[in-house]
């Protein structure tokens, strides 16, 4: 997905996010994790 709606439930963040995706994952509240935290959770699987 390459845009923030209020249907998102995550934003996964690597090294090239923009300041604007995150300003609007914060407006609609939703929970923003980094690249590296996603792959420590899914190699815990």
């Amino acid at each position: 997905q390459t845009s923030i709606s209020s249907r998102t439930d995550y934003l996964i963040c690597g090294e090239k996010v923009g300041a604007s995706k995150i300003e609007k994952a914060k407006k609609f509240g939703i929970i923003i994790i980094s690249e590296e935290e996603y792959n420590k959770l899914i190699n815990k699987m």
